[in-house]
């Protein structure tokens, strides 16, 4: 396990972990397609955002989205280890370091909002925090593995800000937020709002049900129903259990929990096998009372006519819903929403040409228009067999630049072997070369800001 666990390198932090309870390190393993991530890479990436929903991409996170972040961590270089790599900023002092750098310099890490991170000069600090670095307490004991916590520095331990009542190894704490999802509470107080603030210490809390809930068959007791025969004279030489052949056992028919062998049941008490009435329930029978006759129910209570299927309402289902009117999207304001994860391979764009005598059906398909590219930068990245090719995009419509696109070619791939700039513009690219795409045009969005400013 442990070998194929070394084998996994994070293409965002470029770290390859194997270590004990890495999970609680830097979550699980995430892959899809060609990539493969540390899923707190995903979370705590800087410049990472999360614009699907949670069947997109990873998690929310779509594939290009991850490529850009891949691209863009290859040029920023680790404040601590000086390697490539780096994903992660800290919000105080803005430097870059790796995720499992962070944790070897106790860095904290916020899992929520923002998700932010802060390096150890940057940390946040409140009147409580002052004091315990100021006077640390002796000897304090985790309360969860009951261990002496020994080093005490902020990013090591976690404690309840709810009630401050003890402290605890934040990698204890980690796994037992793993452990029970929704139903975290506080070890201390137990209050709820333990499970939003703990996130601020380094703490990574699901969004999901207790590992005990979700175990296999973790209910299948509550199924069984055992099925014996309850009377006090059992005449089946085998035992009450027995249940096969001859000496089959029926339920009560009223509460279903008292059964009894058929020959055990005395011929009155059964006139068929579906009619069978434990002794408990024919106590009870017997001492309800029996209205024949008269009755002394008012008769104006009772419906004229039986309620019908579509007239029974379930009242346990009644919720209240609140409707702000002001705030309403009429349905003329709504617009189609569509997958940014879309991966097919090939785009159709549609020009419509307007003529003197315009009609609406005549549209005119042009298949398959490759944007016009002009070359920003190629480049190579250190121990990485492939060659980059950043281009400016065109649209061919409008003849704007639209953006960024990063392609990736193998080193002996023939068509990259001149590297001039009318080589590389001319090259034959297909789908598979695209490595990401980017919304930032350069130089290009400096001209037209220019051009707004001044001749307009």
């Amino acid at each position: 396990m442990q070998d194929k666990m070394a084998t996994n390198t994070c293409d965002i932090c470029a770290q390859t972990t194997g270590i004990t309870d890495e999970v609680l390190f830097y979550g699980e393993w995430m892959k899809k397609q060609d990539i493969t991530v540390h899923y707190y890479c995903l979370l705590l990436s800087t410049n990472l955002p999360q614009r699907g929903g949670d069947s997109s991409g990873i998690l929310g996170f779509l594939i290009r989205d991850i490529r850009n972040t891949v691209n863009l961590s290859k040029r920023l270089k680790c404040t601590y280890c000086e390697k490539p790599g780096a994903n992660i900023m800290c919000s105080g002092c803005r430097i870059y370091f790796h995720l499992v750098c962070g944790h070897t310099h106790h860095a904290t890490f916020q899992f929520c909002r923002e998700f932010r991170s802060f390096c150890s000069n940057c940390i946040p600090l409140d009147e409580y925090k002052l004091e315990l670095l100021a006077k640390p307490p002796n000897d304090p004991i985790c309360d969860i593995c009951l261990q002496q916590i020994g080093d005490f520095t902020l990013p090591r331990i976690v404690y309840g800000d709810c009630c401050r009542k003890g402290f605890a190894h934040r990698i204890c704490m980690q796994r037992y937020a793993l452990a029970s999802g929704y139903y975290l509470r506080c070890i201390w107080c137990r209050k709820e709002e333990f499970r939003d603030l703990i996130r601020l210490q380094s703490v990574f809390v699901p969004d999901r049900d207790a590992t005990w809930e979700r175990e296999r068959a973790a209910f299948s007791e509550l199924y069984y129903k055992r099925v014996r025969c309850d009377l006090s004279q059992c005449k089946c030489p085998y035992s009450r259990d027995y249940n096969k052949n001859s000496w089959t056992i029926l339920m009560c028919n009223l509460c279903a929990a008292s059964g009894a062998h058929l020959k055990c049941i005395p011929s009155r008490k059964c006139s068929s096998q579906n009619n069978f009435k434990c002794p408990i329930c024919l106590e009870v029978e017997r001492k309800l009372p029996r209205n024949k006759g008269n009755s002394n129910i008012d008769q104006s209570d009772r419906p004229s006519t039986p309620r019908s299927h579509e007239d029974r309402i379930d009242s346990s289902y009644y919720v209240q819903k609140s409707f702000d009117n002001d705030k309403s999207v009429s349905q003329a304001q709504l617009s189609p929403m569509f997958s940014d994860d879309d991966t097919t391979s090939s785009i159709s764009q549609i020009t419509v040409i307007a003529t003197q005598n315009y009609d609406p059906d005549i549209i005119v398909p042009i298949e398959n228009v490759k944007p016009r590219l002009v070359l920003k930068e190629c480049y190579n990245i250190k121990n990485e067999p492939y060659f980059y090719v950043e281009f400016y995009e065109f649209d061919n419509q409008t003849g704007g630049c639209i953006g960024t696109c990063t392609m990736r070619f193998s080193e002996t791939d023939e068509r990259v072997r001149d590297h001039s700039q009318k080589a590389l513009e001319e090259i034959q690219i297909t789908e598979e070369d695209v490595w990401s795409r980017d919304s930032n045009r350069g130089i290009y969005e400096e001209i037209d800001k220019f051009i707004e400013k001044y001749y307009h």
